[in-house]
């Protein structure tokens, strides 16, 4: 929700992911109250295909940001502070497929007609632990100049959450976040499946270096697991994606009660790393679910307002493309 700071920042990935330059604090776990719910199951398998990229620890000499492909992931380990490079990219032989139990779902779209609005209404969800609001998250926490930043996210496995790059690191404001607080399916004041932290923190060097819009996405680990999480997945033709029908759901800045809001709308526009449409947005949405209304699976996550006196309006989302889809079932393959 803090999009508005982003604008004409300029970010140094060498001030920031050199070792000791870190500004982070260590994070104490929060009690966490787990509940049972029906599992969101992947519908089918994809191959995944990464460009390898060498990982590197903290301590080991960077001479410059060029030493690594534009977009190559950046992981912040938060319990020891060390910063490493492409981890979830590693590229598998054909001899050791992914085997994890949740792997992004290909849509294969067909091109549809935006002929008329959908329904526009603007609601809060009076039962979060129903799907898929069990799957998006508050989140919270605070930038190392003292600046507060609170938003969204969704679980896509059972310990790791997708959210916007913004969320995690803006350079303006000193880099990582700390105290970083995930509460589940929360509900005003009540958080039913419990508060939990961070252990890593990765987004990529496109965000960090550029503000890339295109890259401003984040996958965190998280301190404890859930029975629970959402699918994921990608439009095979990102092109025939725009009329899709999506729900959209956050957690507005506005709402000083903390509850989960969700609206409907359609795509209005795509390229490879980003989607348009019209559901309402506004400030705490950012780390949003961009839920595809025909398939139930998460698409895209949201990133803030682009436009405004749009036919109903213009906000934009990172889309799941098959890269990124790669790189979080990366991350699940490891936690298994």
């Amino acid at each position: 929700e803090m999009l508005r700071s982003l604008v004409g920042s300029e970010m140094c990935i060498r001030d920031r992911i050199k070792a000791g330059s870190v500004i982070a604090a260590t994070i104490p776990i929060m009690p966490s109250v787990i509940r049972t719910s029906d599992r969101v199951n992947a519908i089918c398998i994809l191959t995944l295909f990464t460009f390898p990229v060498s990982a590197f620890a903290a301590e080991r000499s960077v001479s410059s940001p060029s030493d690594y492909k534009y977009g190559t992931s950046v992981t912040y380990n938060v319990l020891t502070d060390e910063i490493s490079y492409g981890d979830d990219q590693v590229k598998e032989s054909s001899s050791t497929p992914n085997t994890s139990k949740q792997k992004g779902v290909v849509i294969n779209n067909t091109q549809t007609s935006l002929t008329s609005s959908p329904d526009l209404t603007y609601a809060p969800i009076s039962d979060t632990l129903l799907s898929p609001y069990r799957n998006v998250c508050y989140v919270s926490g605070i930038l190392p100049d003292g600046t507060s930043i609170r938003g969204s996210g969704v679980l896509v496995y059972t310990n790791i959450l997708l959210t916007s790059g913004h969320m995690v690191y803006q350079s303006n404001h000193g880099g990582w976040i700390h105290d970083l607080q995930v509460m589940p399916a929360r509900n005003g004041g009540s958080a039913p499946l419990g508060i939990t932290t961070s252990t890593s923190i990765t987004t990529n060097n496109a965000w960090i270096g550029n503000a890339d819009p295109d890259w401003d996405w984040a996958i965190i680990d998280l301190a404890n697991s859930y029975s629970t999480w959402q699918t994921f997945g990608y439009y095979t033709d990102y092109k025939a994606s725009v009329g899709s029908l999506i729900e959209h759901i956050g957690f507005p800045l506005n709402n000083t009660n903390y509850y989960m809001y969700h609206c409907s709308g359609y795509i209005t526009e795509a390229t490879d790393r980003r989607m348009y449409f019209d559901a309402y947005s506004q400030d705490g949405f950012s780390g949003g679910a961009i839920i595809d209304s025909n398939s139930g699976a998460l698409v895209g996550i949201t990133r803030g307002v682009w436009a405004k006196n749009y036919p109903w309006e213009k906000y934009d989302c990172v889309r799941i493309n098959e890269d990124l889809s790669n790189r979080i079932s990366m991350h699940i393959k490891e936690k298994q």
